[in-house]
């Protein structure tokens, strides 16, 4: 079927369809486009690993609910980014001079070319878009510091309260037999985890605008945006990936495929934005290119660890057989993985003691892109 609230649609794989088919208790998954979709007030309370488990990415229903629950999402200020966007393209000394932007707690960029294979430097045509980050650090800051940008870290602070809250209710479940005091599962178990490495990140597409195929560092990521573009391989083929009405993705990420030890993977993802040769045409980065018809806008929260917990498979899957992947601490995994996107290693791998993920094929591929020239592990991550 082709409504999005059905069924299944005629174009899942048989595996798609047998994994979204056999739950708890017998019920199916929603599908749609052969995503699973899900309410996690209602009836797939609960449920949200299992759902994980299908394809790596679900469609998360952010309008269900009354809000009582603390989980309703909204969303983001899409013209107020807009206006952003235009003092900092066109009134950029008036931009710069916003304490703000003075003091690093919004970054922008619009010169983003990193080396994100785990093999070496990459082959392919550099990404093109804008971007705003801001990262944990901001939320500490005075608000005079943002003026009328104060919006920006309270829709930050909102969207990472929900997104934990989330993450602690579904996954809190499944840590009851997690005891080391610094590990993520004791952590979310004891409500303890302060996701203080996490990040918002806010990107502009224009006409033939892309951003190169990765996986996201942390546990998850929330994405919403105001048009399509976002692809992911799923059941081996590049798939778009365009939520329902009143639906955000959200997919996992590097320690999501650590602490399930592999049975939920890292979502392989990426942007593409058609082109359009008539209007780009003698027009030379950002400043001044055409961002009308063709212009998109996603915000991403990326959920990642506090640098000092230690992310390792849950017990429930361990296979204890030497496959098992090796714990790992998130601000080692992060700096390596900022290292790569840079090439700041050694022939552009990652080095000895990184725990790579063998689950993985591009785990080491990554986009994390901080919005300024010399990052900090705290301020990069991956922004589709």
């Amino acid at each position: 079927t082709g409504n999005g609230a059905g069924t299944f649609h005629c174009d899942n794989t048989p595996e798609e369809e047998a994994a979204a088919g056999t739950s708890a208790g017998g019920l199916p998954f929603r599908v749609a486009a052969g995503i699973p979709r899900i309410d996690i007030n209602g009836r797939e309370r609960g449920r949200l690993l299992e759902a994980l488990r299908v394809c790596s990415v679900v469609f998360l229903e952010v309008e269900s609910g009354d809000g009582s629950s603390g989980t309703r999402i909204c969303q983001p200020r899409y013209d107020w980014w807009q206006d952003i966007l235009s003092e900092a393209l066109h009134c950029s000394k008036t931009f710069y001079r916003r304490p703000c932007l003075d003091h690093r707690h919004l970054r922008f960029s619009w010169r983003e070319d990193l080396k994100r294979t785990r093999e070496g430097l990459k082959d392919f045509d550099p990404d093109e878009r804008v971007m705003f980050g801001i990262s944990d650090g901001a939320l500490h800051q005075h608000w005079l510091d943002w003026a009328d940008y104060w919006w920006i870290p309270q829709e930050y602070r909102r969207m990472k309260e929900v997104l934990s809250r989330l993450m602690q209710r579904e996954l809190g479940k499944e840590c009851s037999s997690e005891d080391a005091p610094k590990s993520l599962g004791a952590k979310l178990r004891e409500g303890k985890e302060k996701w203080s490495q996490s990040a918002l990140r806010h990107c502009f597409y224009w006409s033939g605008g892309s951003c190169s195929e990765h996986t996201d560092y942390g546990l998850v990521s929330l994405h919403h945006s105001t048009a399509e573009g976002l692809e992911a391989l799923v059941g081996g083929r590049w798939r778009s990936i365009e939520p329902p009405p009143g639906c955000m993705v959200l997919f996992a990420g590097d320690m999501m495929e650590r602490l399930t030890n592999g049975r939920v993977r890292a979502l392989l993802h990426r942007v593409r934005i058609p082109g359009d040769p008539a209007a780009a045409k003698g027009r030379k980065g950002p400043r001044t290119r055409c961002w009308q018809p063709r212009s998109r806008q996603s915000q991403i929260l990326f959920l990642q660890p506090d640098s000092g917990t230690l992310v390792r498979p849950l017990a429930q899957f361990l296979a204890q057989d030497g496959t098992d992947l090796p714990a790992v601490r998130y601000g080692d995994w992060h700096r390596e993985k900022v290292n790569l996107a840079f090439g700041r290693t050694s022939g552009g791998k990652l080095t000895q003691g990184a725990a790579t993920t063998p689950h993985s094929e591009h785990e080491a591929a990554s986009d994390d892109s901080p919005a300024c020239a010399s990052p900090s592990p705290a301020a990069a991550a991956s922004s589709p």
